[in-house]
């Protein structure tokens, strides 16, 4: 009797070591996930950290600024943007009808990661609604018809609700578009009443959508 008893002693000693180590194991395993997953967000949070000090970008103390322009200022619209501190701007990539200006986490765009890209349009376009035309067949649009007919070219199915930009006074006409290079982006048109300005956030999925919306806000007429 007494050696049945010590034997099943033993078993329940054996069964509770096993299961401690068990546990043990589980539980180191669970927190090696946890700390390889935080370390994951880290390195990637990492890859476009945004700062909460931002940098104002306006005619006052850019645009008109002649040692960035050395023959005469670029005749931005009359708005104010920021971007992060820890983020690059760069101007200015002039194209036949419009002029393109990028905001990324590094000096060079990182294709792999988001960056703004603000697109200042010309206001002309083609004669008779038609797509396409030569230069000389251009004619001046106002912003309102530039307006209208961008808005005009983009299929239903990629159009999605309006915002109200409140210090400007006005929607912006949101859309998700495909780049050429077949990334997603939201882009974000605005009738300033005088000239078009469309914003546009590529792989904005890797973006929270609260820093979308603090950018945008930050958006506002330029006191004169």
């Amino acid at each position: 009797m007494k050696n049945k008893k010590i034997s099943i002693g033993i078993g329940v000693v054996i069964i509770v070591i096993v299961a401690i180590t068990v546990c043990i194991f589980v539980w180191k395993c669970k927190n090696n996930e946890s700390l390889q997953v935080d370390q994951l967000i880290s390195t990637q949070s990492k890859n476009f950290e945004i700062s909460n000090k931002w940098t104002v970008i306006s005619n006052y103390n850019f645009w008109r600024n002649p040692s960035v322009f050395t023959r005469s200022p670029y005749n931005f619209p009359n708005i104010e943007f920021s971007y992060p501190d820890n983020w690059e701007f760069r101007c200015c990539g002039d194209m036949d009808h419009a002029s393109e200006h990028f905001i990324s986490p590094f000096k060079n765009i990182d294709k792999s990661l988001p960056y703004i890209r603000i697109t200042n349009m010309g206001l002309d376009g083609c004669p008779d609604l038609k797509n396409n035309c030569a230069m000389d067949e251009t004619v001046k649009l106002t912003a309102n018809e530039k307006f209208k007919r961008l808005i005009l070219a983009i299929p239903s199915d990629q159009i999605l609700p309006k915002i109200k930009l409140e210090k400007l006074n006005t929607e912006a006409f949101v859309y998700q578009k495909t780049e050429k290079d077949s990334r997603i982006s939201k882009a974000y048109i605005i009738n300033l009443g005088d000239s078009i300005v469309e914003i546009d956030f590529i792989n904005y999925d890797l973006l929270n959508e609260k820093f979308i919306e603090n950018f945008l806000n930050r958006i506002e007429l330029e006191s004169k």
